[in-house]
This record gives C-alpha cells, sequence and structure tokens, in this order.
C-alpha cells in the first residue's frame, strides 16, 4: 500500500510538471507563431530571432538527450535503475535522477528542487514535444514552398 501511494504521489507530481510544461509549450508555439507572422511582413527583430534560435537548441538537445536515453546500453527506457542489478544501487537512481533533473531544467528551473523525476513521464512529454516540432518544421517548409 505504501508503495502505491508513492506511486500515486508520483503521479500527481508528474501531471503537475505536465501542466506546467504544455502551458510553457504553448507559450512558445504562441511566440514562434508571432515571430513567423512578423516575419512574413518584413519585421524581423534581432532578439526575438535569438531567443528563438535558443529554444530550437533546447529542442535539439533534448531530440538528442533522448536518443542517448534510448541507447541500448542504457538500462531505460521503462525500466528504473533500482530495478537492475547493481553494485551500488543507490548511485544508479542518483545518477539516473541527475540525468533527469538536467532535461527537466531545460524546461522548468523548479526542476532542481523536485525530490524525484520519473523518466516514462518526462520521456513522454519530450517526444509529444518533439514529434509537434517536426510537424512544425514540415508546415514551415510547406508555406515556403
Amino acid at each position: 500500500m505504501l508503495e502505491n501511494n508513492k506511486l500515486e504521489e508520483k503521479v500527481e507530481i508528474l501531471e503537475t510538471k505536465i501542466e506546467e510544461l504544455e502551458k510553457e509549450r504553448k507559450k512558445l508555439l504562441k511566440d514562434l507563431r508571432e515571430y513567423e507572422e512578423r516575419c512574413e511582413n518584413g519585421c524581423i527583430y534581432k532578439k526575438e530571432v535569438e531567443r528563438l534560435k535558443k529554444e530550437h537548441e533546447k529542442i535539439e538537445q533534448l531530440e538528442q538527450q533522448i536518443s542517448e536515453l534510448n541507447r541500448p546500453s542504457s538500462p531505460l527506457p521503462g525500466s528504473f535503475p533500482g530495478d537492475q542489478v547493481s553494485a551500488k544501487p543507490e548511485e544508479e537512481v542518483k545518477k539516473h535522477q541527475d540525468q533527469l533533473r538536467k532535461i527537466n531544467l531545460l524546461f522548468d528551473e523548479n526542476a532542481k528542487d523536485y525530490k524525484e523525476i520519473d523518466f516514462n513521464g518526462l520521456y513522454e512529454l519530450l517526444k509529444g514535444i518533439s514529434e509537434r516540432e517536426r510537424e512544425r518544421e514540415r508546415e514551415r517548409e510547406s508555406r515556403s514552398k
């Protein structure tokens, strides 16, 4: 029962985090659309261009980190380091959480204060962001043709 309560707490934390990330994603999409409209009207602002480049770099970093996490040598996805037989399971769990926190910090500065970050929830969220970014790229390409 205690384990179920912990899982429920983790789920609630992740759902809250997902909502926060979704709000941030929507804000970034709105900013991008506004930028694209200004560009179409011939008004390009250096600060906007630089900010959007940084956002694009964040997305690229996330895609790279997702690829690294999916490599067969990694105990991920779908399993936790604590599930693995290891000489030092506490170190594996800490290393895993540090990796997840670094990814999460790209979207949320408060992630440094989170006690625990769930891989599967974060992975699904990042996968969705990546897919939406690819879709946005395809839309831009089709508009420019």
